[in-house]
């Protein structure tokens, strides 16, 4: 990488909350239980941040050079606890659930999704509108950080 393990790791959660906040008042019309929550803003900041720095997580081993891996690894875990208390719990919790809804026959992109609502709304069951709305966030972070890594290096 040209860039330090640290500097990727400042740069992949600014991303990820840039796209975290611009993108919530997006979700309010395609997912209606978000409609009304004024906690809903910070929640879905810290938890739609965290979900895109997962998705660049998890394709770190099959992306990243065997070399470099441990230590991108740890500066993004440093990076989201310098960033939010407990953000490399969240992250924790993130790849374990998602692994979890796949194994249940979840599609990825909904399993994505599912996880910032759940914890945006306290476990609150997803409404059928709000699910399609779910799917289309899986989608935008798997757009956006799918090949997060890949395409650093080659820009």
């Amino acid at each position: 990488m040209t860039a330090s393990a640290s500097e990727e790791a400042r740069f992949l959660v600014g991303a990820a909350h840039t796209l975290a906040i611009s993108s919530f008042a997006g979700f309010l019309d395609l997912c209606p239980s978000l409609q009304g929550d004024d906690q809903a803003i910070a929640a879905w900041d810290f938890f739609a941040t965290v979900a895109g720095v997962g998705v660049a997580f998890m394709t770190i081993v099959d992306t990243v050079p065997e070399p470099e891996q441990e230590a991108l690894c740890h500066a993004v875990a440093n990076e989201l606890d310098s960033w939010r208390p407990h953000g490399y719990a969240a992250l924790v919790d993130f790849t374990n659930a998602v692994r979890r809804f796949e194994a249940r026959g979840v599609e990825t992109p909904l399993a994505l999704g599912s996880w910032v609502f759940l914890n945006v709304t306290d476990g609150q069951e997803p409404t059928r509108q709000d699910a399609e709305g779910l799917q289309a966030l899986g989608y935008l972070l798997l757009h956006s950080f799918l090949h997060w890594w890949r395409e650093r290096r080659s820009a």
